[in-house]
Formats: C-alpha cells, structure tokens, sequence
C-alpha cells in the first residue's frame, strides 16, 4: 500500500481503539447502564484490546489502491467430465495448491482481495501459473483445500504486524512465516 494509505490506516486503527474505549467507559456509567436497562437495550459488545476485531472493521471499509504483490493460492482444481450415453458432465474437482494434478490456481492479494485466475498451459485469457508465481510472490500456508488455504490468517498476521512495525517489517515477517509455492 502507498505510504499514504498506510498513514491512513493506522490513524483508522488508533481512532477505532480510542472509540472503543470511549465506548467503554459510557457503559461503565450507571446512568447509561440504567438507560439501557429502562429502554430494553443491551449494549454493543466492543474490547479495545481485541485487535483481531478492530483490523476487520477497518479493513472492510479500508481501500488499498497499490499493492506489495503478496498472493495466497486460496484454491487450486482441474476439469474431469463424465459422459452416460449423450450426456457429457463437466465438474471441477478441487486439489490441494501445490499438486500436479492443478490445472487452474485462484491467488488472492492480501492487501485489497483481488482475485487472480492461473492456468497451467497457456491461455489468451488467463496467466500460466509459471508467470504468474515468477512476477508475483505467492504463498502456500498450508497446502490445504479447506478455508482458503489460510488466507484470512495470513491477511490478520500482514495488517497486524503493520500496526507495530513498518509495512516493509510486516512484509518480511509474513515472508518469513509462510512457504511460498
């Protein structure tokens, strides 16, 4: 992300925390507690120090327009058919990220979701998985089919880590962290 948009961001974080304590103390009040009470309302569940929640809710209203090039392979599958007389019946059958048997991959940027579709030869409309992963870092945290081969973790870990560190510290972290494929 553009150093701008990083500025933005922990400034976004920091006033989101401070909201939340502010949140806080009005429903440690007990005229504020009684209010409630009287009107038949709980109040909203908020813990500044829940980092994890206060990442998700600025992040989805948070707009990152340049990116690192960090990629997940959230999903990798191949084509098989089936024909029963004049019937033919074309399915995907998903595999795990790094299996040879992968002929289209799914790579997702960490910083603004966009999605990438990969295929094994080569194609007018989509990248080969070989330029792709050669211009583009790209990450295989678990090899796995299920939960987007770990994307969301990794997501939290990279916006975390931006919030104590630099981003160039956050990148190198999660570089450090997770396999590449």
């Amino acid at each position: 992300m553009k150093k701008s948009e990083f500025v933005k961001y922990r400034r976004l974080i920091n006033q989101e925390i401070e909201r939340r304590k502010y949140l806080e103390e009005l429903y440690g009040e007990e005229k504020v507690k009684e209010y409630l009470k009287s009107a038949g309302l709980r109040p909203y569940k908020c813990d500044s120090s829940d980092t994890d929640d206060v990442i998700k809710i600025v992040l989805s209203n948070f707009n990152v327009t340049e990116t690192n090039g960090i990629y997940v392979c959230t999903s990798a599958y191949f084509e098989d058919w089936r024909v029963c007389y004049e019937d033919t019946m074309i399915f995907n059958v998903r595999v795990k990220a790094g299996s040879p048997k992968a002929e289209f991959r799914l790579y997702r940027d960490i910083e603004d979701e966009s999605q990438v579709l990969a295929v094994k030869g080569k194609s007018n409309e989509y990248p080969s998985f070989y330029d792709f992963e050669k211009s583009n870092i790209v990450l295989n945290p678990y090899d796995d089919i299920d939960d987007e081969n770990g994307y969301d973790e990794v997501r939290n870990f990279f916006f975390k880590k931006c919030i104590d560190y630099s981003q160039a510290t956050s990148k190198k972290l999660v570089l450090e962290k997770y396999p590449r494929l």
